[in-house]
């Protein structure tokens, strides 16, 4: 899996190498000083530590630049993402506001990047022993990214520990009819799919089969 990761993040970056690179980032006069992210721009793209770019991603789109400066700096904010624990914003956030800025209408082989790249990093997720709350954090920001969650939740059937990690994670939010991710908000169809799936038969099968297994 790693050397399949690294040929995803290189996909990612070789498809928006043509996005240009921003000539300054403007931020909200009320929010932001003047020239506050003119550092993001005096380096490569993949040279911006993740403390650097952690402010400018947060903000992006609501108080601090342009769909055009946020297209270009998604290579690396996904990246980030995917790789720095405990990073800010959340997944959620991030590929929220890609949704926000429409991304599924890019170029094609930026789109197929995005997909390969959230696909790849989800089975990366998925082999980590103790992957509950990051299953959690990337299912919720696939969906509210838009996506369509069916083969990510037919994988998560066919790795039942898995399914009863991200099934604790929302047990008690499930007796409301909800998931437990706040970052659900804004993307409600997206949470009844999750719930309708978690509620299934076969799903209910496998939680059960599994957690009398395990007890």
């Amino acid at each position: 899996m790693k050397a399949n990761w690294q040929a995803t993040i290189e996909q990612l970056y070789a498809a928006f190498k043509t996005v240009p690179k921003p000539r300054h980032v403007e931020g909200c006069p009320c929010c932001t000083s003047e020239g506050e992210f003119r550092h993001l721009l005096a380096k490569p793209l993949r040279d911006v530590s993740p403390d650097e770019l952690g402010r400018y991603a947060s903000k992006a789109l609501t108080t601090v630049g342009t769909e055009d400066d946020f297209h270009y700096f998604i290579p690396r904010i996904l990246e980030v993402s995917a790789t720095e624990c405990g990073w800010w914003p959340e997944p959620a956030i991030v590929l929220g506001k890609m949704q926000m800025a429409d991304w599924q209408s890019w170029p094609s082989e930026q789109v197929s990047a995005v997909r390969a790249f959230l696909w790849v990093n989800f089975l990366r997720v998925l082999e980590q022993e103790d992957c509950g709350s990051d299953l959690d954090d990337w299912i919720c920001a696939v969906g509210r990214g838009g996506e369509d969650l069916s083969p990510y939740l037919a994988q998560l059937e066919r790795q039942p520990v898995k399914l009863v990690l991200l099934y604790e994670d929302n047990s008690e939010s499930l007796l409301k009819g909800r998931l437990s991710n706040p970052f659900w908000e804004g993307a409600a169809s997206a949470e009844e799919a999750v719930v309708k799936w978690f509620r299934s038969s076969d799903v209910v099968e496998v939680i059960n089969k599994t957690c009398g297994m395990e007890s």
